[in-house]
C-alpha cells in the first residue's frame, strides 16, 4: 500500500482517538465531580410520579416497592394500568396489598389516541389533571428500580431555578452476561455521552417542571410523539429551557436480552430519535464512526497492505476506546457505592462475550439504522403501529386486545 494511504490512515485514527478521548474526559468526569446537594425536607415542595404499565416487567415488583417508600416528604403516586385485563394489575395486588397506600393511586387508561404510543396516552391521561400545589411530575418506566432518593434528585435542580427538566440514565449491566446483553452494555457506554452532550433527557428517569407538563403545546406533542424521552427534550430545547442530567441518578438495569430483542430495541431508539428529535444526524454519525473498529481488522484480514505504524494506531484507537467505556464504568461503581448498590465483576464469561459484542455492535447499529430509516411499521408491546410521512405515527393493531377476545 502506497505510504500516503498509510499516512492518511493513520491520521484518521489519531482523529478519531482524540476525539473519544475528549469524549471520556467529558462525561468521566462529569459523573465524577457534578453532585448537587440534595433538597432538606422544608423545601420539597409536592410531587407528583407518574407510572405507565402495560404488561409486567421482571424486576416490576421491586420498582412498586422502592417506588412506595422514597424518602421525600410530599409526593403522591398515580400509577396507570393499559387495561383492566392487563397482567400489571397482578404485580400491583402483590406489592400494593388488599388496601393500597393513601399515596398510591391506580387508575385504568379510559382514552387510547390513535396518533402516539399507548404509553403516551398514558402520560397524557396521567398528567391531566395535576393538582395545583404539585411543582414537578416525575416520569418513569416499569423496569426503573429508584432508591430512596431518587425523588429528591430529581426535584433538587427543578426548585433551584437551574432546569425546567430533570434526568438521569440507565446503565445496562446484567448479572449473567450474554451476547446480546454485552451488545446493548456497549450501546449504553456510547449512549450516555451522547445524550448528556445533546441533553437529551431519558423518560425512564425524568422530572418536568408543572408549567411545562401542562402547557397545551407539549401535550399536543406528545399526542402524536412515540416517546417521552424526544418529545419531552425537544419541546424544552424549543422553549429555551436547560435539561439537566443527574449523575447520581443512573439506574441499573439487570436485565438479559438476546441479540434479536437487543437489534429491535436499538431500532426503536434509532426511530423514536430520528421522528422527533432534531441532533439525530449528530448521533447517528457519532455512532457509525465505530464501525472503524469492525472494518480495517476485515481489511487487514482480506488482505489490505497497510504499514505497521497504521496498525499501532488503530491498536491506540482501540485501547482508548475501551479504556473510555471502563473509566465510564468505574465512574458508574462509585456513584452506586454512595448509596449502597454493587455491580457484578468481570469473569471471564463477561470478558468473552464483551469482546465478542464489542465487533458485533456496529454491525448491529449499521443494521439498525438502516432498519429506523426505512421501516413503515414498529412492533412495541403488542401493539402494531404505522408511520406516516413526517413524525405522524398511528395505531394500527392492539395484538393483546385482540388475543384476549379470542379473535
Amino acid at each position: 500500500m502506497p505510504e500516503t494511504y498509510s499516512l492518511l490512515l493513520i491520521g484518521v485514527f489519531a482523529v478519531l482517538a482524540l476525539l473519544r478521548l475528549a469524549e471520556s474526559w467529558f462525561i468521566v468526569r462529569y459523573v465524577r465531580r457534578v453532585r448537587t446537594e440534595p433538597l432538606g425536607d422544608e423545601d420539597c415542595p409536592p410531587a407528583l410520579v407518574v407510572l405507565c404499565l402495560r404488561g409486567g416487567d421482571p424486576f416490576l415488583h421491586r420498582t412498586l416497592e422502592a417506588l412506595i417508600a422514597q424518602d421525600y416528604p410530599r409526593y403522591q403516586i398515580r400509577i396507570v394500568v393499559d387495561s383492566p385485563q392487563d397482567d400489571a394489575h397482578r404485580y400491583l395486588a402483590e406489592a400494593l396489598g388488599p388496601t393500597p397506600p393513601t399515596h398510591v393511586e391506580v387508575r385504568t387508561l379510559v382514552e387510547r389516541y390513535r396518533t402516539c404510543t399507548f404509553k403516551m396516552s398514558g402520560i397524557l391521561h396521567g398528567t391531566h389533571d395535576v393538582p395545583e400545589e404539585v411543582a414537578l411530575v416525575a416520569l418513569m418506566d416499569g423496569d426503573t428500580v429508584p432508591h430512596a432518593s431518587w425523588l429528591r434528585e430529581l426535584a433538587t435542580p427543578i426548585v433551584r431555578g437551574d432546569a425546567a427538566v430533570t434526568t438521569g440514565n440507565r446503565w445496562f449491566f446484567p448479572e449473567t452476561p450474554t451476547l446480546g446483553s454485552m451488545c446493548r452494555f456497549w450501546w449504553n457506554a456510547a449512549a450516555v455521552p451522547q445524550m448528556t452532550l445533546f441533553h437529551m433527557p431519558w423518560g425512564g428517569t425524568m422530572a418536568v417542571r408543572r408549567d411545562l407538563i401542562i402547557d397545551e403545546r407539549l401535550r399536543e406533542r406528545i399526542q402524536h410523539a412515540c416517546s417521552e424521552d424526544t418529545s419531552v427534550g425537544q419541546f424544552a430545547r424549543d422553549q429555551g429551557e436547560r435539561v439537566h442530567f443527574e449523575p447520581s441518578l443512573i439506574i441499573v438495569n439487570r436485565e438479559e436480552i438476546g441479540v434479536g430483542s437487543f437489534f429491535d430495541f436499538e431500532t426503536r431508539q434509532l426511530l423514536f430519535t430520528r421522528l422527533e428529535f432534531r441532533p439525530y444526524r449528530w448521533m447517528v454519525l457519532i455512532g457509525l464512526l465505530t464501525l472503524v473498529m469492525v472494518a480495517y481488522p476485515l481489511a487487514r484480514v482480506a488482505g489490505l497492505d497497510a504499514s505497521p505504524w497504521a496498525d499501532a494506531a488503530f491498536a491506540a484507537y482501540f485501547l482508548i476506546n475501551w479504556a473510555g467505556v471502563f473509566l465510564l464504568g468505574m465512574s458508574v461503581r462509585s456513584v452506586l457505592a454512595r448509596r449502597g448498590e454493587t455491580l457484578a465483576g468481570w469473569g471471564g464469561r463477561r470478558w468473552l462475550f464483551a469482546t465478542l459484542g464489542a465487533f458485533a455492535m456496529p454491525i448491529l447499529h449499521l443494521a439498525a439504522v438502516v432498519r429506523a430509516a426505512l421501516m413503515k411499521r414498529v412492533r412495541w408491546r403488542g401493539v402494531r403501529y404505522r408511520l406516516g410521512g413526517g413524525t405522524r405515527i398511528e395505531v394500527a393493531e392492539d395484538e393483546w386486545a385482540r388475543h384476549a377476545s379470542g379473535h
